[in-house]
This record gives structure tokens, C-alpha cells and sequence, in this order.
């Protein structure tokens, strides 16, 4: 099945001039292979956001065993709401071909990340697909040789710092309850001599959507809610249409509330969120009503799409339950249990607070800069979906709150919850699919893999779980999107020296 993983929105790329990738000159060129016409025949269809088409480029180019797993209708329905997210897609680069199988990584139009396309076709004719996958991927410039020459993790980031420009990289490794390493390199802002430190922070994006399901389940544990607590009951008297009344708490988490995207924002929007001010709780209500005044994208509890304003909502529902703020909860929930003590709200540094990570900007001619104290604020009516910063070590004690937690070794939920929040209630044809804030996939010699990545624009953060081998890979760096590349590449030069050759 062709999906699009939920680690392809993480970033909340607010549109006030949102920092991302560096934008593709011109659409690359595909190979006349078979597999080659089937992603050119994908790409026309996918742009062309029409239901029919769609329909019609399935029935035409997947396998029958793929379409009995799936219809054509269920896929384009999936596809038109990944669409609706991520806008056109252009080929920007040739990852890998051959004459069976293609991999071309590709930029979005509505969102600045870059796309990774793969398609995997039947040698004999016609051709038809037998995999597809799209999942995030760096921009086509950030390219980084994956090996095992370093002495150790200091000097890896640093390499990786050299190679690709970032201004600062912090990482830290987990095994069997227990940080074994941790490492930071460069500086907190480019053109200074301001060096990083092992506990500044970093801002963690869409990682706060795990930590917000996480409040969540504790007010389940504590009889507050329940995982099937609709909105009509949670936000009575909260104006919404009839539709979204049957919602679920849980559908929220799922992102499967048919909710809007709010990753991208147009002059319309920006001109409403303006006019809004007022402590948290006003903020993410005035979000609630906005969202949940606007039609469905899909009915509720049939498709994944991936929605900030889901967890805003999310947000709201804590707040009303309980009569606290989502920041005052977050706090008391989930940074006190998870030893989290430097974890706070909003960009790392400030007027107030200059030694900290600051954000940066890639300019048209590829070069850095830094966020100024006064541009491009994360607005907090999104907080709850992605606006928690904290130091890398504590990143790595979150993961451990989780990894204990599934291992029914912590004291703040019960196993059974740690388990539904990291439980996807369908997976995709490659294994994967999304749970309560986190992408579920496998790897190789780790066996199942929960993730999620975060980005404001300007600082890129990830957190890997591996709840079978019992470690855990955190990575955070403040170069913006393309701080996936570099994420991507401390993970597997990680797993390869610390953990895979553990296995073989």
C-alpha cells in the first residue's frame, strides 16, 4: 500500500515564511522503466488530487493481491488526504534505480520537507506494483556517507557537523534503562563562538504529540476520561458540527477524527489566530472551535490524517476535564514522572535566556542563519502538537518512561495503557502505521520500532524506540529540516555499532 507515514508531517510548518529544505531547480527526469513509468503515471495522478484518476492509476498499475488487501477506492481516498496535507509532489532526485524498482526522493509543494517515493514492480508484464511506500526523506543536497570510522560519539557528530554544516548536534543512546552515551557538538548559533552544552535544549516539535496522548492516558488511568470519551460529552457546549460529536479521545490521538491538517497556514487563517490572544487555554479553545466548525476531511475512525489541530484539541479536552492548563498538566504528568527537569514550553533561547540553541533559517544561497529573537514566534495555539523543548538527556529519559512502561516497569501508568498508547489500530501493507503519538514500523535485527520526529521549522529532534531490544536512539540538533538528514544518519550509524552487531 501506498501511505504516507506520519513522520512525513511531523514538522509544524506554520506559514510565516516556515524555514525548510532547499527548494528543487528543476523536476528531475524519469528513467523509461518499467518502474519508472509506474511512479511518472503516480506522480501525474497524485497531482491531478482527483478522486477518479486516483481510482483509476490503482486498478490500473497495483497488484490484484493489492487491491483484495485494499481497494482502489480505499487507496485514493488515502492518497487525496495525504494530498490535501503535503500539496504537489515533484521529483527532485533518483535515490535508486533499476528496471524493477525505483526510489526517487521528491518535494512537497504545501509543506517544506522532501518526500522519499519508492516503487517495487513485477519484472514480467504489466508491470504491476507489488510495494510502494512513501515515508520523509532529506533534501537531494544533504547527503552524508554512512560508515563505522568513528572512535566514538563525540566524534561522530562532530564529523557529521563538518560534513553538513549544522550548527550544533546532541545525542544520547539508551540500553536496558540506562543512558550509555550521550554526546553534544557546535555551537548554539552560527557566526558565534557560543558553545553548545551537554544539557541546553532543544526544540522537540511533534515528539510534544506522544507527551500530550501521554497527559491524556493519565487522566484515563485516573477515571477522567476514558479512550472512548466522545467530544460531545468532553467539549459540551463547545460549538462544533454534528459530525465530529461522535469523536473519540482516542480517534484524536489516531488522528482519525477527520480533522484538518493545520500544518500550513493561508492569509485567511493567519488573519483569525491575530485576533486571538489570551493565556493557553483561550488559545487552544479558540483553535477547538475553529477546526471543529469546518467540514470532515474523512469520515471519523476511517483514515489516518495527520492533524496538529487533533492534538490542540486534545489539549483543550485535559484542560476542561480537569480545570488545569496543558502546560501546568504537562508538568505534572508526564515531565515530573519522567524525570524531565529541564523540559519546558517554546524556542530554547530568548531575550531573556540567550545561551540556549537558537533555531536557523537556510537562505536562498544554502547558507545559515539564526532565528531573531523576535521572528517567526510558535504561536500557542498549537502547543499542545508540538511546542516542548528539553535537553537531550532528558529526550532520552522520556524514552525510557516508555520503554519501562511496555516492559509494566513504571509507576506512573499500568502496562496495559503503556501498550495502547503504542498499539496502531491498523497497520499499512509494509508493517506500519500510527499510534498515540508515535509511528509504529520494524527494523531489521531490532525487531518493532516506535518513533517520531519533530520540527518547528528552524530545530529537528527525533526520538527512536526499540521496545524488543530494549534500547532507544535520541537525536536533536537546531538545523532545521534538514536536521533529518542528520538524524537519520546518527540512527543507523548508532544501530550498526551499538546495536545490530549485538544481534548478529
Amino acid at each position: 500500500m501506498l501511505s504516507l507515514p506520519p513522520t512525513a508531517l511531523a514538522a509544524l510548518a506554520i506559514a510565516i515564511g516556515a524555514p525548510g529544505v532547499a527548494r528543487a531547480a528543476d523536476p528531475v527526469e524519469l528513467p523509461a522503466t518499467p518502474a519508472g513509468r509506474v511512479a511518472e503515471a503516480f506522480f501525474e495522478a497524485f497531482n491531478s488530487a482527483d478522486e477518479a484518476t486516483l481510482i483509476a492509476y490503482e486498478e490500473a498499475h497495483r497488484h490484484p493481491e493489492g487491491l483484495e488487501r485494499r481497494p482502489a477506492p480505499e487507496r485514493a481516498t488515502q492518497l487525496l488526504g495525504a494530498h490535501a496535507q503535503v500539496g504537489d509532489l515533484t521529483p527532485g532526485a533518483i535515490l535508486e534505480s533499476s528496471p524493477v524498482l525505483i526510489r526517487v526522493a521528491a518535494e512537497a509543494s504545501n509543506i517544506p520537507i522532501w518526500l522519499e517515493i519508492k516503487f517495487e514492480v513485477e519484472p514480467e508484464e504489466p508491470h504491476r506494483i507489488v510495494s510502494s511506500l512513501i515515508q520523509p526523506t532529506s533534501a537531494p543536497s544533504v547527503r552524508i556517507t554512512i560508515d563505522d570510522e568513528w572512535a566514538d560519539l563525540p566524534a561522530m557528530l562532530e564529523r557529521l557537523r563538518t560534513e553538513t554544516g549544522a550548527p550544533a548536534i546532541a545525542a544520547a543512546i539508551v540500553k536496558d534503562g540506562e543512558i550509555i552515551d550521550r554526546a553534544i557538538v557546535g555551537v548554539r548559533a552560527v557566526g558565534t563562538d557560543d558553545t553548545a552544552q551537554i544539557d541546553d535544549r532543544f526544540h522537540m516539535g511533534s515528539i510534544t504529540k506522544s507527551m500530550t496522548a501521554t497527559l491524556i492516558a493519565q487522566l484515563i488511568e485516573q477515571d477522567a476520561l476514558a479512550w472512548d470519551t466522545t467530544l460531545a460529552h468532553s467539549l459540551s457546549g463547545v460549538p462544533m458540527l454534528e459530525a465530529y460529536e461522535p469523536a473519540t479521545v482516542e480517534n484524536l490521538l489516531h488522528h482519525r477524527a477527520g480533522l484538518h491538517p493545520y500544518t500550513t497556514f493561508d492569509a485567511e487563517l493567519e488573519a483569525y489566530f491575530a485576533g486571538v490572544s489570551g493565556p493557553g487555554p483561550v488559545q487552544h479553545l479558540a483553535l477547538a472551535r475553529r477546526a471543529l466548525g469546518e467540514e470532515p476531511q474523512a469520515p471519523i475512525g476511517e483514515q489516518m490524517l495527520y492533524s496538529n489541530a487533533g492534538y490542540t484539541i486534545a489539549g483543550v479536552v485535559a484542560e476542561r476535564t480537569t480545570g488545569e492548563s496543558w502546560a501546568a498538566l504537562m508538568q505534572e504528568s508526564v515531565f515530573a514522572p519522567a524525570g524531565m527537569t529541564s523540559a519546558g514550553f517554546g524556542w530554547p533561547a530568548s531575550r531573556e535566556n540567550p545561551h540556549q540553541p537558537r533555531g536557523h533559517f537556510t537562505e536562498e544561497d544554502g547558507s545559515l542563519r539564526p532565528r531573531d529573537w523576535d521572528e517567526y514566534p510558535f504561536d500557542e495555539y498549537l502547543a499542545p502538537a508540538g511546542n516542548v523543548h528539553c535537553s537531550i538527556t532528558d529526550l532520552a529519559r522520556y524514552a525510557i518512561f516508555h520503554l519501562e512502561g511496555l516492559q509494566g516497569e513504571s509507576p506512573a501508568l499500568t502496562q496495559q495503557t503503556f501498550a495502547r498508547l503504542h498499539t496502531a489500530p491498523e497497520l499499512n501493507d509494509n508493517g506500519s502505521g500510527y499510534a498515540a503519538g508515535w509511528r509504529i514500523s520494524r527494523t531489521p535485527g531490532l525487531g518493532a520500532k516506535h518513533d517520531h520526529s519533530g520540527s518547528g521549522g528552524t530545530f529537528f529532534a527525533t526520538v527512536e524506540l526499540y521496545p524488543e531490544a530494549g534500547c532507544a536512539i535520541v537525536v536533536a540538533t537546531n538545523f532545521g529540516l534538514e536536521g533529518q538528514a542528520v538524524s537519520e544518519a546518527v540512527s543507523e550509524m548508532v544501530r550498526k555499532r551499538y546495536f545490530e552487531s549485538a544481534t548478529e
